[in-house]
């Protein structure tokens, strides 16, 4: 049987056991899909990357990311958390403790740069070379509400949209950082609000009214 390296990263935390956790399968050549699925399923973690050598010689690698139930074509924290995985294995080229990679994902090329930190993990941020998408919802404060067993005066007035920028959501802010706490997706409304949508994931938010700690407090719920 073959083995196979892997290592469970916190993402945007200084502390273990805290931030958004993300395993890391450092070399996956051999896999077919359906064992990377099999595998992300196993783990059970919002995303499993599987790293690859790049299709084009002048990119760094080449990432397919799961969920425990699809393939995804882009994601955030699984772009962050596995170059600093890589840089923390050494594996990637730094010039006085910094360097930018491109890792090729089903969107297309993300440059990422990279930065050591000595006595700490990593840092690293990536780019977009897409311009994102928006599309209009047309939908009822009371309805996106009640999809997210909120009351309608916590939903900011038409502060809804369809948008992406390598994943599609319905972005809904609201007025509220405790709302987006609260907030509890109920299916049956879910499903007659968003199926066969232009997503069916949705992304809340509000603005958060300590600026300095962030801008905005956010959450997603994937549908499936």
């Amino acid at each position: 049987m073959a083995r196979y390296r892997y290592i469970v990263a916190d993402v945007f935390t200084s502390h273990p056991f805290a931030g958004n956790p993300l395993a890391v399968i450092t070399d996956g050549r051999g896999l077919s899909a359906g064992q990377m699925q099999a595998i992300a399923r196993e783990f059970n973690l919002s995303e499993t990357v599987f790293v690859l050598p790049p299709e084009d010689e002048a990119h760094f690698r080449r990432l397919r990311i799961f969920t425990p139930a699809a393939e995804l074509p882009f994601a955030g924290h699984p772009t962050v958390g596995t170059a600093c995985v890589l840089a923390a294995l050494g594996q990637v080229p730094l010039a006085d403790g910094a360097g930018r990679i491109v890792l090729e994902e089903g969107v297309g090329p993300i440059p990422v740069d990279v930065r050591a930190c000595p006595g700490a993990a990593p840092w690293a941020r990536f780019t977009l070379t897409r311009e994102p998408e928006q599309v209009a919802a047309e939908l009822s404060a009371d309805r996106v509400a009640a999809m997210l067993s909120l009351e309608a005066g916590e939903v900011a007035g038409g502060r809804w949209f369809f948008g992406s920028a390598g994943m599609r959501f319905l972005y809904v802010e609201l007025l509220e950082v405790r709302a987006v706490s609260r907030a509890r997706p109920r299916r049956e409304v879910w499903s007659e609000v968003l199926g066969g949508a232009w997503s069916s994931d949705i992304y809340l938010f509000a603005r958060t009214p300590d600026a300095a700690a962030a801008d905005l407090h956010a959450r997603m719920f994937a549908y499936e």
